[in-house]
């Protein structure tokens, strides 16, 4: 409001706040959510635009109205921007009246972490009424030295800084861009594409404190006595209790912190989990739990009846129901990866309970996961996953703080009549049961991706 009627201006520079959409007052989303959706920034609920940063809406509005055609905007946002779905409206580079942006150039001062929170800042420079090249440059800065003052001034920083030249390229407007050395790209590029499978996101198990419990003794032959609130950093506090509960919905449970490549550990909780097949997506029915059970579950109601998840996805079914539940979730066989961090598969199919009996794997919401009928094409898949190129062209085309669960890899479907898919799989069943070491693995798998991907180059 202050700049209002002050003119166009051939450059504009700045640092806009980086506040995400869902993080801002109800009644200043709902002054400015008629701007975000005219010009095209907010996504469907569904595809995460409440994770739409507010730093996006204050480069299109400066844009719009204080840059003059020809001019140029350098703003300093988050990186996120250039590969997060919600931002996808702002990748599309184009105002509301249908003025093109041309994104120039990109510099990445993420690892001098010049501020405290753990962020990834970068210099954007959009041009107004210009079309953008496909390839944009892009300067990565380092520094030498481990620490410095955050106040440090720029004489003193840029003495000891070392630049690497690296390229950003779009497939497709909108699309996350691929950011890597320009002579990694056209490798990177070729892996890229529409998988033929679906991925998935895992369950959403919160509040932790109800949902995972501690097995503490068995007390008769079909209950077992738990302790709740067990996630000690959980954001929603929840009474410790103990009780004795029925074994039916009690399953192991696989957090995001237990996969490592071709390795996952079961959490020491246990989760529990009211549904079951039949069900679909909804939870099990009241009448249907043993009572031991549904009385737990009854003294929660009130919190459970508060979940945000369960007012917009499961308003009018059991209090109880957990969302992004599926057939997907009872799948014999899952291949699971982090939501957070470098791409990291293994295949889980059923984990033995502490009374001995095993029962199916529930991956909760931080992973990600593709539901498979059978152990080789799960193993297969875990395979090309796992595969270094793989693995590099999903890191650089997605955002660390969230991998997505849909695989910008064009990964071909399984097909036992082909020798590279089964000896991927076969790699794969040998790498969990230890009996090959990542230093034989790696260049194996990637060996047989240039042969199942043939169009793919391998080497590094």
């Amino acid at each position: 409001d202050a700049l209002e009627g002050a003119g166009r201006f051939e450059r504009v520079v700045g640092n806009p706040p980086w506040v995400e959409w869902k993080d801002l007052p109800a009644e200043y989303r709902a002054r400015i959510g008629a701007f975000a959706r005219t010009h095209g920034l907010l996504s469907d609920a569904y595809a995460g635009g409440t994770d739409l940063n507010l730093c996006a809406l204050i480069a299109q509005a400066c844009l719009a109205n204080w840059v003059s055609p020809d001019g140029h905007l350098g703003f300093l946002m988050p990186r996120q921007l250039l590969q997060l779905r919600a931002a996808e409206g702002l990748r599309r580079w184009r105002l509301a009246d249908g003025t093109p942006l041309a994104l120039r150039a990109l510099s990445d001062w993420s690892a001098l972490r010049p501020f405290e929170a753990a962020c990834q800042p970068m210099t954007y420079v959009l041009q107004c009424d210009a079309h953008g090249p496909e390839t944009v440059p892009v300067k990565v800065y380092r520094s030498g030295r481990r620490s410095r003052p955050l106040d440090a001034p720029w004489s003193e920083v840029s003495a000891g800084l070392s630049v690497t030249d690296e390229a950003a390229i779009a497939t497709a407007p909108g699309a996350p861009y691929l950011i890597d050395r320009p002579e990694a790209l056209p490798r990177l590029r070729s892996l890229l594409g529409v998988s033929a499978y679906r991925g998935r996101r895992a369950t959403e198990t919160s509040p932790h404190g109800v949902f995972w419990l501690r097995p503490v003794a068995s007390a008769s032959d079909h209950t077992v006595e738990v302790e709740n609130a067990c996630a000690p950093r959980a954001k929603s506090r929840v009474p410790r209790e103990r009780c004795a509960l029925e074994r039916d919905y009690l399953f192991p449970l696989l957090r995001g912190e237990g996969v490592r490549a071709f390795a996952a550990t079961v959490d020491p909780a246990l989760l529990l989990f009211p549904h079951e097949p039949s069900a679909g997506a909804e939870a099990v029915p009241p009448e249907r739990l043993p009572e031991r059970t549904r009385a737990y579950l009854e003294r929660h109601r009130d919190r459970l009846e508060s979940r945000g998840s369960f007012r917009k996805y499961r308003a009018g079914g059991a209090f109880y129901g957990l969302w992004r539940v599926g057939p997907y979730t009872f799948a014999p066989y899952k291949v699971v990866w982090p939501e957070l961090g470098e791409l990291r598969a293994a295949v889980v199919g059923t984990a033995p309970m502490p009374w001995g009996e095993s029962k199916r794997v529930i991956p909760e919401g931080k992973l990600n996961l593709i539901a498979c009928e059978r152990p080789e094409e799960a193993h297969y898949l875990c395979a090309l996953l796992n595969a270094p190129s793989v693995r590099r062209a999903y890191a650089r085309i997605t955002s660390q703080i969230g991998r997505p669960a849909r695989l910008p890899i064009a990964l071909p479907a399984y097909d036992p009549s082909r020798f590279g898919h089964r000896a991927l799989a076969a790699v794969s069943r040998a790498a969990h049961a230890g009996a090959i070491a990542p230093a034989r693995w790696e260049p194996l798998l990637e060996w047989l991706l240039g042969r199942v991907m043939p169009s793919t180059a391998c080497g590094s």
